[in-house]
């Protein structure tokens, strides 16, 4: 939320919502954006409108960390019952999505599974083992695979669909490895 809110305005939100038992879906009864979320405004001294959902959420329970989202187990975007909200990241949201049936496409494919890629999971361990025994240069390995450097970069640091930060730690000596 970010703002503290006044007495007079945490009474003012908690009556755009129409609550009952702690099973059920918490209704918001007032404006919401084009994804069906409640918006709750407030002017500081400019309109500033945040989520209802997430306000109620902070009200009830604790402030959400940075960069979190609330994932609604009823799957009902209006509802504001904490009951129903959890913290959680955008992968576990689409993941989620993915789960209930509410988004059709599968997620983005990455590695060597995503349809444009040029290299295998065994060239990239080959190039971790390479790139790990300090012999070779990182421009020597993508033009060796055809690949530029900021690709081979991207792979030793972990950032490749296949390969885990486990794996390419035990792929990499000690003295080349990256964060």
């Amino acid at each position: 939320m970010r703002v503290e809110l006044t007495p007079a305005e945490v009474d003012r939100f908690w009556s755009k919502i129409a609550r009952s038992s702690i099973d059920q879906c918490w209704a918001w009864k007032a404006e919401t954006n084009n994804m069906g979320y409640g918006r709750f405004v407030i002017y500081r001294p400019e309109r500033c409108r945040l989520l209802a959902h997430r306000v109620a959420f902070e009200l009830a329970s604790a402030p959400i960390a940075d960069g979190l989202k609330l994932l609604h187990s009823c799957d009902n975007p209006p509802c504001c019952n904490p009951a129903h909200l959890r913290p959680g990241t955008q992968r576990e949201n689409l993941a989620d999505a993915f789960a209930k049936g509410r988004r059709s496409m599968p997620p983005h494919p990455r590695g060597e599974d995503h349809p444009r890629a040029l290299l295998t999971q065994g060239d990239v361990d080959e190039i971790c083992r390479a790139y790990g025994s300090g012999d070779v240069t990182q421009a020597h390995l993508g033009d060796r695979f055809g690949v530029n450097q900021v690709t081979i970069s991207r792979i030793v640091r972990g950032l490749w669909g296949g390969t885990s930060p486990d794996e390419r730690a035990r792929m990499l000596t000690p003295d080349r490895r990256t964060a």
